[in-house]
């Protein structure tokens, strides 16, 4: 096996996801010139070549695999991620350990130096403070503080981020048993999915396989935690206590099959999962408070453009979602980042809701389930998209029944962004279908693309993470759409600063106190700036988007502070800030606008923005960017 490390890694699995890529897009997930990939690649073709895998780069074309790419899979597969892999083995060895250890110890457990552990480990002890858990120091060593339901949430996390890291092109099980090596062989993993596979089949309990995943992650991890007598709280804001039948079912089962003992914390988290599987109130399984979700949708809705649909699937999602976090339980979204990304417009329509929702319900709503309740707004955004319908089939193989459903859905919840053209098997797409006016295919099956078409991979229950794939492929397809002038119509090259701030406060203040000397913006915008902030920081690796109110803005402007050294911003450190400031008169140009805006949150923008020495540069750097992101 030849040596690679985290970018050539990065280099392979952009490739293999395919099914054609150019050097512009490896560009931009690796950061590096083309030159640098062009060595990179020359070394990796070489390797490739050795294992019956062929790197093809052809100007005109695009670059490739061809021949057995098996090797290549298993060498990403198979390969630690350097300190990011090691962060997370010293987090899972710190979050299950009852006894305290040294630093020396874990760094000879890992086979690194007490130097590289003490590096890794400042990043482990930032992880912790963010999950609300501690490190204490004793002459032993060190040991783990914090509420066992917090621990429980990071592991379960740490899990679930093996299994996407590798956005579906992988089987991650390898690296998985790996992890849980220690704890549990692969015969006991293997026999808690059947378990829950038999027991949810019995019940007839309807899933999605993600909602499964996190059952059966919570299962392991409590077992494990149990075994060391570790237990959980008692449930917050609970006082019916009611346990389904189906759940003791099922603690029976786990305690005769683990010789383990549930107390009744335990039991009513175990409740509270089993309850949250299904997305709607049937047989009582979710949020008893539907109706008044319902109402409370409606309400808020009214002043903004909606539809019914759009109404029963936020009362759907928000009624299971109260009765999840009310409980204290937080699903995983691995999606986040790129839905903030991607949908920034939606996202803020989501944050403005999960604010209300806070108030009304009395819960606290995550980013996690911010970016879900998004996907929601995205769906009605696509429903009532002005823009020209993307030509698209579905291939599916999981038989008549679940393929009509699949489709239903896609007519429901696109039937003005998609333009289905219908739904084929593979052999029929293969062999009778011409590809020549498709745009987009939606498999529920890996498929080779030869067609040079976007295809996205989806469950036949089209669950919410699927949702996010449409919706960022359609954005993605409709990125070739012609450039206009709105940001360039918002930019003032006196409104760029280059200058170093230690924090966001000091940023904002500045920043909108120049907003206010300019007569753009009212004095309430500082505060409503800091008060958006509290909510859900918005930091986007090294770039931040802070932004206000409408009623606190007399003229629409965007400004942009550029900072060399970084500033600290509620804990990520960011180079670039862009202020948006817009006003009511500008909202039904926002969807156009953010549309334009998210292709300058990149690394390849922000390292143009460093270069940048004044603002009149910055400005005439903007615009050819945009120019050329919108040929490209």
């Amino acid at each position: 096996m030849f040596k690679v490390d985290e970018v050539d890694i990065k280099l392979l699995e952009t490739i293999l996801i395919g099914p054609k890529v150019h050097y512009g897009d490896l560009m931009s997930v690796t950061g590096l010139s083309k030159p640098t990939i062009v060595k990179r690649l020359n070394m990796l073709s070489v390797e490739s070549k050795k294992l019956g895998a062929i790197i093809v780069r052809k100007r005109g074309d695009g670059i490739y695999v061809e021949g057995d790419k098996t090797e290549l899979l298993k060498i990403i597969g198979n390969t630690h991620y350097g300190s990011e892999d090691r962060k997370n083995k010293i987090l899972i060895n710190v979050l299950f350990r009852e006894e305290p250890i040294t630093l020396q110890e874990l760094a000879d457990e890992l086979f690194v130096s007490r130097d590289t552990m003490q590096k890794d480990f400042h990043q482990v002890k930032k992880t912790l403070k963010e999950n609300d858990l501690y490190i204490c120091k004793s002459s032993q060593g060190i040991i783990l503080g914090g509420l066992e339901k917090n621990r429980r949430h990071l592991i379960s996390s740490i899990i679930n981020h093996i299994y996407d890291s590798s956005d579906g092109i992988l089987d991650n099980q390898d690296k998985l048993d790996d992890f849980w090596s220690t704890l549990l062989d692969t015969k006991g993993v293997k026999e808690v999915q059947n378990l829950m596979y038999a027991f949810l089949k019995k019940n007839s309990i309807e899933y999605n396989n993600y909602k499964f995943k996190n059952l059966v992650i919570h299962v392991l991890i409590m077992i494990e935690r149990v075994k060391s007598g570790s237990y959980l709280a008692p449930l917050e804001h609970n006082t019916e206590n009611y346990i389904l039948t189906e759940t003791n079912s099922l603690v029976g089962q786990l305690e005769n099959k683990f010789k383990i003992k549930l107390n009744d914390n335990e039991v009513a988290y175990l409740n509270s999962h089993i309850e949250s599987l299904e997305d709607t109130g049937e047989n009582g399984r979710t949020s008893k408070n539907m109706d008044k979700v319902a109402e409370f949708i409606k309400s808020y809705l009214s002043d903004m453009n909606h539809d019914q649909l759009l109404i029963e699937e936020l009362t759907s999602h928000l009624s299971a979602a109260i009765s999840r976090l009310d409980k204290g339980l937080v699903i995983n979204n691995p999606y986040t980042m790129k839905v903030k990304e991607e949908f920034s417009y939606n996202f803020e329509k989501a944050v403005r809701l999960s604010k209300e929702v806070e108030k009304m319900f009395r819960v606290t709503v995550p980013e996690n389930e911010i970016a879900y309740i998004c996907l929601h707004f995205q769906s009605f955004s696509e429903r009532h998209s002005e823009l020209e319908k993307i030509k698209a089939v579905i291939v599916c193989t999981t038989g008549l029944g679940s393929s009509r459903f699949l489709e239903q859905r896609i007519l429901r919840d696109y039937s003005q962004s998609i333009d289905l053209i219908g739904t084929f098997s593979l052999h029929e797409f293969e062999e009778k279908i011409s590809k020549e006016n498709i745009q987009m295919i939606l498999s529920t099956i890996r498929i080779s693309n030869d067609y040079n078409k976007e295809i996205v991979m989806v469950s036949p229950l089209l669950t919410d993470i699927d949702h996010s794939k449409i919706s960022y492929a359609l954005q993605k397809i409709r990125d070739k759409a012609r450039l206009e002038d709105y940001l360039i119509d918002l930019l003032d090259p006196t409104r760029i600063y280059f200058k170093n701030f230690e924090n966001v406060s000091e940023v904002v203040d500045f920043m909108s106190k120049r907003l206010i000397q300019d007569g753009l913006a009212e004095k309430g915008v500082t505060q409503s700036i800091k008060e958006r902030e509290k909510i859900a920081s918005t930091a986007l690796q090294s770039v931040a988007i802070p932004h206000c109110q409408p009623k606190f803005v007399k003229k629409s402007s965007l400004s942009i502070l550029v900072s060399k050294s970084g500033v600290d911003w509620n804990g990520s450190k960011v180079h670039l800030v862009f202020l948006i400031s817009f006003n009511s008169e500008l909202q039904k140009q926002l969807k156009v606008i953010y549309h334009y805006f998210s292709k300058l949150v990149s690394k390849k923008f922000l390292k143009i923005a460093l270069k940048a020495s004044n603002g009149q540069d910055l400005f005439d750097e903007i615009i050819d960017y945009l120019k050329e992101e919108e040929t490209a």
